[in-house]
């Protein structure tokens, strides 16, 4: 047979070679079926809760034992829905009072419940939808099957395997056995869902968003998958079947060779430290941070928090999330950069004007001024965690010094209002020519600056990042741009400002060896690249 290639979105990067075991839930008839008994069929569904509640508590231990707490928390939520009155008093009523029979019964009110979460502004109540209509399944299976069942299936890997499925709940991956999952390739496209975070934080290798791809795989077909650069092939040759192999045991190699560099120092020339720091977009990513050796949060990304919501999320709710990146390690210095999206996301609650080049629009810190509320919101929730860790407030997009002046006046106000006596700092990035021309005039008004290496790069050329046919001239190394690092470097120093980099510019070899080499001593990255470019620095 033919080999063929896949695509997907990688999410967690590595390699597999393995048969393929595609994954079905559990088939279940959901019907709106009415019961002849209402006391028989109450009691029935009373006699499956505890053994549900068995499987979660099961998960939750499990969970902890192999990862932690934090992780362990998606299960602790949905067994809290388990005891919750006002649901078990709903369905109590669907099934005594409507007669229904008990699977219809967790049908109509657990999606009740998930539909009314889902529309909250709320994102960690959003999350709980999630994790309800996991519950729900996992319920609907037991009434139907018996929960013996679904615990069999959830733990039928027999070998090795690259696990195919349409989608996954996080409590069918956390009953697996990790350590026959090789690989897992989703054809839904959820990079953020806690079934994904899971992956990543195993260490499995995994792409999502690969189509169609039921029609094509079936069950033990031999499968190669190269996570990193989001390609599976189907029936590989003989040549990329060595080949994966070989980068199998290169990555294994490499990865016990890399721990031995977590914890030790970078020297630049003038042996001063160089710091690696985590871009981060969720607090999930910490422990992946933690153990490759981060020393801080060089950038948080805080626009995940407002995309695919219909509400802005509340300051509470923001409060809750800044706290706990900065609680994770007290010791670290933590970028939270302050909102930057603009006309080329969708944006239910902001209505932003469709604009002709959005790259050059309203966005970053200039949006935030035009929604002064949305601003205020974030930055009070900033304001009141920053008693919890060392916070280094970022505000990107920036073109002009009433920019930042507008922001900091709003700063003062509001740590006034707050009664903020806490310390913390106030930046920028520096990510288009206005900016970096105008270091020395910035320089009174804030304590550090970050260079966003990949819109400075192609502000600088001219060259649409995102556009595949001028991907040749999207060069970071183009003279043109390092100029511009030279002096954004050189002015900073000169005015006692830090200055870290947190672009692509600062995970690429050469680009790194660069900066450290001009004199840049914080450089943040995807997680990932972390070890490998310490050990590269060290070594130079």
């Amino acid at each position: 047979m033919s080999a063929q290639v896949l695509q997907g979105i990688s999410v967690s990067p590595g390699f597999a070679l393995a048969p393929a075991v595609c994954w079905h839930p559990v088939a279940v008839e959901i019907r709106a079926e009415k019961n002849t008994d209402a006391s028989k069929e109450w009691s029935y569904f009373q006699s499956c809760l505890p053994r549900v509640q068995q499987q979660l508590q099961d998960l939750i231990k499990k969970t902890a034992q192999e990862l932690s707490d934090e992780e362990a928390q998606i299960f602790e939520s949905q067994y809290l829905f388990t005891e919750d009155p006002e649901i078990l008093s709903d369905l109590e009523t669907e099934i005594r009072q409507n007669s229904w029979k008990s699977i219809w019964a967790v049908e109509i009110v657990f999606e009740k419940y998930a539909q009314m979460m889902a529309a909250m502004s709320d994102s960690y109540l959003r999350e709980r939808a999630l994790d309800l209509r996991d519950l729900k399944s996992r319920l609907q299976v037991a009434l139907s099957l018996g929960p013996q069942a679904l615990q069999q299936d959830a733990q039928a890997l027999n070998e090795k395997c690259i696990l195919i499925a349409q989608d996954l709940t996080p409590s069918d991956f956390a009953s697996m056995d990790k350590k026959k999952v090789q690989g897992l390739v989703l054809e839904a496209n959820q990079r953020t869902s806690h079934t994904v975070i899971l992956a990543k934080t195993y260490g499995i290798p995994t792409l999502v968003g690969v189509v169609q791809v039921f029609e094509k795989i079936k069950n033990k077909d031999l499968l190669a998958l190269n996570a990193t650069r989001g390609t599976l092939y189907l029936n590989p040759s003989d040549q990329t079947k060595n080949e994966i192999q070989s980068l199998m045991e290169r990555d294994q190699v490499e990865k016990k060779e890399l721990q031995k560099y977590k914890d030790q120092p970078i020297l630049n020339r003038e042996k001063e430290i160089v710091h690696l720091e985590a871009n981060i977009t969720s607090v999930h990513d910490l422990p992946l941070a933690a153990a490759q050796g981060a020393e801080g949060v060089g950038l948080f990304r805080t626009e995940f928090l407002f995309l695919e919501r219909a509400t802005a999320p509340s300051e509470d709710e923001q409060f809750e999330i800044y706290k706990k990146v900065l609680q994770f390690n007290p010791q670290w210095p933590v970028i939270i950069r302050t909102l930057d999206i603009g006309g080329d996301k969708q944006i239910p609650y902001l209505n932003l004007a469709k604009e002709e080049n959005p790259f050059l629009g309203v966005r970053g810190l200039r949006l935030c001024l035009r929604h002064l509320d949305l601003f205020k919101t974030q930055l009070r929730a900033l304001l009141r965690a920053s008693s919890h860790g060392k916070l280094k407030i970022m505000f990107p997009m920036v073109t002009n010094i009433e920019e930042i002046q507008q922001a900091q006046s709003l700063i003062k106000s509001l740590k006034q209002e707050l009664k903020v006596t806490s310390d913390f700092q106030v930046g920028m990035m520096v990510e288009t020519p206005a900016s970096a021309l105008m270091i020395p005039e910035f320089s009174a008004l804030v304590d550090f600056v970050s260079v966003g290496t990949n819109d400075l790069t192609q502000y600088i050329l001219a060259v649409d990042r995102m556009n595949s046919d001028l991907a040749d001239l999207y060069q970071f190394m183009n003279p043109a741009v390092l100029k511009t690092m030279e002096k954004i470097i050189q002015d900073a120093k000169s005015h006692d400002l830090s200055v870290g980099v947190c672009g692509e510019m600062a995970s690429d070899p050469v680009g790194a060896k660069w900066l450290m080499d001009h004199g840049v001593r914080e450089l943040s990255m995807n997680p990932n690249s972390l070890l490998r470019i310490r050990r590269l620095l060290i070594e130079e």
